[in-house]
């Protein structure tokens, strides 16, 4: 999982090492928020970018997001 995560500070960092370690590597962005103490408005920008690197996809649900760790 290291590999993942080398290039990743800080929250992208959290969130990655969040992700690796739930259930089916994924997980709501409501549980997301409340686990790990990230408002939530920096969650989304941070999910934006990892979803930019390839790293997550959502799957939105109604007004929740499912988060997904797209293994490399």
């Amino acid at each position: 999982g290291d590999l993942i995560t080398k290039n990743l500070f800080g929250d992208e960092k959290k969130i990655l090492k969040y992700l690796l370690s739930q259930k089916d590597n994924s997980s709501w962005t409501k549980n997301m928020v409340n686990d790990l103490k990230i408002p939530k408005v920096r969650l989304s920008r941070k999910l934006r970018s990892l979803s930019e690197k390839g790293l997550i996809k959502r799957e939105p649900h109604g007004n929740e997001n499912r988060v997904i760790l797209i293994k490399k």
